[in-house]
């Protein structure tokens, strides 16, 4: 039996074409380099022709971006909040491409000083201009200044290393707790060490209202900030209110996930999708397990 997914991906052509030895590519043509998520040698170059996007944990991501860009007018917006090397900010805006909007407007916020260092190249990489996007080299919190990072582990893979662990978090430690590392600095960053052995830094925090101040309307945010995510949103939704269309949410605990809901609907904000985390859901595609949550929002006032 064919499997019947979302509607919106046949209103987007899959990619088809050369892909580079070191690079690898998605449904839009999205190229990512492989020294972002491996250690392992290049492969070759090949000829790949996609047909449709895989049913999986990205499914939900897919369709929020690609409905996203369906519906924007002749600019379209969209924020990655935690955005690695920014997958889904490419993405959005190939898909836009795609689509023949007019204007985009990228902007990436991203801690990790490795991941933020390449967000920027894979940016670039996928034909991104200077006019087009906004690379915030910083964490997002409910409040501006600085906070400790976490960056890994020194030893157990794959947090050790930054090509194969994307779970870099806010975290809030007593400073007895923590003892300088000694050690080489991170990306210009003195290291600090954790009894449980992870390894800190201490980043500079910029709160969601003043990313959201360097746009006008935002057809898309896309979150995956490991925790913060209900703090960022509380702080700001009074201007999403009046600001942004749609939000898609990757959530870290069940009470955040009860939170999110809470402030959402007494916003008047519609949910479109809530599949909590580590559980199996039934979905209208099939049932699939979640290990982060996901939850889809729109705005009404902006729909």
């Amino acid at each position: 039996m064919d499997f019947a997914g979302h509607p919106i991906f046949e209103k987007f052509t899959p990619f088809s074409g050369v892909v580079p030895a070191d690079c690898e590519v998605d449904f839009i043509g999205t190229l990512g380099h492989r020294d972002y998520v491996s250690s392992d040698p290049p492969g070759t170059e090949r000829m790949i022709a996609l047909e449709t996007q895989a049913f999986d944990n990205e499914y939900f991501e897919w369709i929020d971006v690609l409905e996203s860009v369906d519906q924007c007018g002749a600019t379209y917006t969209m924020l990655e909040i935690g955005a690695g090397y920014g997958r889904w900010a490419c993405r959005a805006a190939l898909a836009a491409r795609q689509r023949g909007v007019a204007k985009i407007r990228i902007g990436a916020v991203e801690g990790e000083p490795a991941h933020a260092r390449w967000l920027e190249n894979h940016l670039k990489l996928n034909g991104l201009s200077d006019d087009e996007m906004k690379v915030y080299a910083c964490a997002v919190g409910a409040e501006s200044g600085s906070a400790m990072f976490t960056i890994g582990t020194a030893t157990t893979e794959p947090e050790a290393d930054p090509r194969t662990w994307y779970g870099q978090r806010l975290v809030q430690v007593p400073l007895a707790r923590i003892t300088p590392d000694g050690g080489d600095r991170y990306f210009g960053h003195e290291v600090f060490v954790r009894r449980n052995g992870s390894r800190l830094i201490e980043v500079s925090v910029k709160p969601l209202a003043e990313v959201l101040a360097d746009f006008g309307r935002v057809d898309l945010i896309d979150f995956d900030i490991q925790g913060e995510e209900l703090a960022a949103i509380s702080s700001a939704i009074d201007l999403m209110d009046g600001q942004v269309a749609r939000i898609h949410i990757g959530t870290h605990t069940l009470e955040i996930e009860a939170g999110l809901r809470e402030l959402l609907s007494a916003h008047g904000w519609h949910c479109r999708y809530d599949f909590s985390l580590n559980a199996e859901h039934a979905t209208p595609y099939g049932n699939m397990l979640f290990e982060d949550g996901v939850q889809s929002w729109v705005n009404p006032r902006l729909g």
